[in-house]
């Protein structure tokens, strides 16, 4: 599947078509950190490498999609972490036997160095796609050791170097940030004068939706009262 808010760039090589391996299921999104700045197209583009993930997030904000998630990239190792994967991820133990870890994962890396919190622009923009991908990919709600894990819990590595914060981004109370200052805000508060930015947000977002419904589909709307409520 296409992320329809990535810019798609996909490789040619460095990936395997669909997920041959093992149960052959999306089990969890995977976070790694790049270790470095710029694009990784060219990177993950080189056969050489023999390596990539299905997504990278700048700083800015600007997520890239090289591989449909409907096929396998080549992001997580397998069955190199001294005594396997961490034992609280339930779909695991048998991902690593199979050697199918990367079959059944989404992977994204993240710009930037160990020690550089993510951006305001990359909490958002990874919110959104964590979202986008458990929906996609029938995930539930997003849960830590479970549908959203680490690299370094699959592979021996220390990525994604506590740079995702998982635990705010899953918070029951995560709203998506609108960053103070930007040309979005802005435009909110102009329309929705003294509401907060992501109350503001909310709004804009329903009501874009039913204005769609009404547009294209209008018979949804037919026996609903001036609240949007079913009329008995």
């Amino acid at each position: 599947m296409k992320y329809e808010k990535a810019l798609w760039r996909p490789i040619t090589t460095n990936h395997r078509k669909g997920r041959t391996r093992g149960a052959a299921t999306v089990q969890a999104f995977v976070c790694h950190s790049q270790e470095g700045y710029g694009s990784l197209f060219t990177l993950f583009n080189n056969p050489a490498r023999r390596a990539s993930t299905h997504f990278w997030i700048a700083k800015t904000g600007q997520v890239e999609q090289y591989v449909d998630t409907a096929d396998t990239a080549w992001g997580n190792g397998e069955r190199n972490r001294s005594g396997g994967p961490d034992a609280r991820i339930p779909w695991a133990a048998a991902a690593y036997a199979a050697a199918a870890v990367n079959d059944v994962t989404v992977s994204c890396e993240l710009e930037g160095r160990a020690g550089e919190p993510m951006t305001p622009e990359q909490k958002t923009a990874a919110l959104l796609l964590l979202r986008w991908v458990h929906e996609r990919h029938g995930l539930g709600q997003p849960v830590r050791h479970l549908t959203v894990v680490e690299h370094n819990q699959l592979s021996a590595t220390a990525c994604p170097s506590s740079r995702w914060p998982i635990d705010e981004l899953l918070a029951p109370s995560a709203e998506i940030p609108v960053p103070p200052g930007s040309e979005v805000a802005a435009a909110l508060a102009f329309w929705y004068p003294g509401l907060p930015a992501d109350s503001a947000l909310a709004r804009f977002i329903n009501q874009t939706i039913l204005n769609d419904i009404n547009q294209f589909a209008p018979s949804l709307l037919a026996d609903r009262g001036p609240g949007g409520e079913v009329a008995a």
